[in-house]
């Protein structure tokens, strides 16, 4: 029956032959071909997103001002006259009182607020008790407190002008004496005293005005 059929239509055999072997050989090519496009489509795509994702990209610059403390720069330039005008030092740890015969002096002194309108500084003072003269005499040591004052600013530098001295006695005495030093730029006159270069500046020692003395029992504090 097959054979007879394909014999009473031979045309239409070979159309469904053609149709058949064109439908079954050329549906694989173009999805061959579809998938190609598509593989490529992507391949580019993915390029195009890694030549994006790899180009640099402009950050935002932080900048920061750091802005100087006026009393950290003034302290580096700030000093303390020692017996004659033109010897100026810094955050002395030792500072002589006595320049004639150094016989009272500071020692072991720790400064805070440098450069700031009052300095404060802990130590010692020694001085010889000149018993029974101040040629056989001892040194004594006794705990001190030290505040350095009217600061005196000079085109380069500032001088304190004024040193307060605070001891504690052995036998429970405070007592407090005051130094009024050279102030100003080595050269200058100073308006409270001789030129700092002159002889008499040189041989003058700082001298304490009139010393206070309270007992350490009706001593009073600040609060």
């Amino acid at each position: 029956m097959g054979y007879s059929r394909e014999g009473m239509d031979p045309q239409l055999g070979r159309a469904q032959k053609s149709v058949v072997s064109n439908g079954s050989k050329g549906s694989p090519r173009k999805k061959a071909a579809a998938l190609a496009v598509l593989a490529a489509a992507l391949t580019f795509g993915m390029a195009g997103c890694g030549v994006a994702d790899s180009a640099p990209r402009s950050q935002p610059v932080r900048t920061t001002t750091v802005t100087g403390d006026p009393i950290d720069a003034r302290a580096g330039v700030t000093y303390i006259a020692e017996c004659e005008g033109d010897r100026r030092v810094s955050r002395p740890t030792t500072f002589l009182l006595a320049c004639g015969d150094g016989g009272e002096a500071l020692d072991s002194l720790s400064w805070r607020a440098w450069g700031e309108e009052e300095a404060h500084a802990s130590g010692e003072l020694v001085y010889n008790d000149c018993t029974p003269s101040c040629a056989q005499g001892k040194d004594i040591t006794v705990p001190v407190t030290v505040v350095a004052d009217e600061i005196v600013e000079g085109e380069a530098s500032a001088t304190y002008r004024r040193l307060t001295v605070t001891t504690n006695d052995k036998n429970g005495q405070r007592t407090q004496q005051i130094y009024r030093l050279p102030g100003n730029e080595p050269g200058e006159r100073d308006a409270a005293g001789p030129d700092p270069g002159s002889e008499e500046a040189q041989n003058q020692r700082p001298a304490p005005e009139p010393t206070s003395t309270t007992p350490a029992s009706t001593a009073t504090t600040g609060g």
